[in-house]
């Protein structure tokens, strides 16, 4: 005990402080779940384990105490996702399939972000099979919901279920029928194409085309910065971009990032073309020719370069650099032209006209490297590159910089164009025959 100020009397101590729950483990926390579905399952009136498939389904109320019930464990004992799976399982395991669907649609309703974990688990390859009844059914109760963490899982659970046809002739085409363009169904689609690898999302996006959806794809996924639908010349161009099939890994950066035109008088952006790693948008000049005059070419020209950073920006390239930008000009020839094209040109032009031409100069623009870039960027780069006459090493770092500094650096960028061309033909066969053994005397 200790003394009190002032006049003498003892001052019972503080009561200790109640020691922090151990975290439970799944089977402890699906024992302790186990005991209460039982007596809300009688208040349904449903037999344990297995309901009469005949009968009449329940009343709404005892299921959402369940459900009520569930999420309030959940969050009392701050469960992971495989112990909250357990919860579920354990919750909906005497329901009837009318019950089970309900009592999911529920969980998405009052608890999306405990919804949303359920999904991106079901999306694992620890998800028991057995489950997959539940996660589907979940899946489709997620359609309904405005919050975006959850559409984003559902997203990616079908994702991970791609080779499930039905569900995603249910999930993705028959929305995309349906006309759905709401901000739910974009992240949707912005879950779904980002979990899917290059390979994937250009199956995903033939089937979009081949069942006629690209038109609703675009209306779908493509907002300006206020989240309004873009000019009809933004969406003339992109699809053309994305009816070639060549840049379908873009699909992911459409369902997620902003294209917004606008007048540099009055939104005090830059005038030029660009994508703001910032604010993670793409931004066009609304007074610039090609807007004003309807060149829905040179626009859909403009946007497969912008995009180009914006995606990479999200796959692990760094945002600003010479050969990020020269990359970024190779994605333009590769979706709308059919020849080869030099990106060494474009990468080290790029290079040396921010030395050479810009005002001011910045001479130690960086070379840039890719070598962070995930599977999926990785995979895009190699289509680029498999057109490229150069054969620039766009994936050797130490390469790219000694071969910009043995052939391209002393070449002037600021010339007429007709010059700088000549020089950089000559600069490239050298660099190519420079890469060849030497034979032996």
């Amino acid at each position: 005990m200790k003394i009190a100020d002032g006049p003498s009397r003892l001052v019972p101590p503080s009561p200790p402080k109640p020691a922090a729950p151990e975290p439970a483990s799944a089977r402890a926390v699906v024992d302790t779940f186990e005991r209460a579905p039982a007596r809300l399952l009688s208040k349904l009136g449903v037999p344990n384990p297995a309901p009469d498939p005949t009968a009449a389904p329940a009343a709404c109320g005892p299921v959402e105490d369940l459900v009520d019930g569930v999420v309030e464990l959940a969050r009392r004992l701050g469960v992971g996702a495989r112990q909250l799976v357990g919860l579920v399982e354990t919750a909906v395991a005497g329901l009837g399939e009318s019950l089970r669907s309900e009592f999911l649609e529920l969980l998405a309703e009052h608890a999306p972000d405990l919804a949303a974990q359920v999904l991106r688990y079901g999306a694992t390859a620890d998800a028991a099979p057995s489950l997959t009844p539940v996660f589907q059914d979940l899946l489709l109760a997620a359609r309904a919901s405005d919050d975006p963490d959850l559409q984003q899982a559902a997203g990616a659970y079908l994702a991970a279920h791609f080779d499930d046809a039905q569900m995603v002739e249910q999930c993705l085409l028959d929305d995309l029928r349906a006309g759905r363009t709401d901000d739910g169904f974009r992240s949707f689609l912005y879950g779904f194409f980002a979990a899917l690898d290059a390979p994937d999302s250009h199956e995903a996006m033939e089937l979009v085309r081949s069942a006629g959806l690209l038109d609703g794809f675009l209306a779908a996924t493509l907002r300006d910065e206020n989240g309004d639908a873009v000019p009809a010349i933004v969406t003339e161009a992109v699809g053309r971009i994305m009816e070639t099939g060549r840049l379908d890994v873009y699909a992911e950066t459409l369902a997620s990032i902003p294209i917004t035109v606008h007048d540099p008088a009055t939104s005090g952006r830059s005038g030029s073309h660009h994508y703001n790693h910032g604010d993670d948008g793409v931004y066009l000049n609304g007074t610039a020719t090609e807007i004003t005059g309807n060149d829905v070419g040179a626009v859909a020209s403009k946007l497969a370069h912008e995009l180009f950073h914006a995606f990479a920006a999200h796959h692990g390239a760094s945002p600003y650099s010479a050969v990020n930008e020269g990359m970024a000009i190779a994605a333009d020839r590769y979706a709308l032209t059919d020849g080869s094209y030099n990106v060494a040109e474009m990468v080290y032009g790029t290079k040396n006209w921010y030395r050479d031409v810009r005002n001011p100069p910045k001479p130690d623009y960086e070379l840039g490297t890719f070598e962070d870039a995930d599977p999926k960027l990785r995979a895009l780069l190699e289509d680029l590159a498999s057109r490229d006459s150069s054969g620039v090493a766009w994936d050797d770092t130490e390469r790219l910089e000694q071969e910009y500094a043995d052939y391209w650096e002393a070449i002037d960028r600021d010339q007429p164009w007709a010059d700088w061309l000549a020089a950089a033909e000559a600069a490239t066969r050298d660099m190519i025959v420079g890469r060849r053994p030497r034979r032996a005397d």
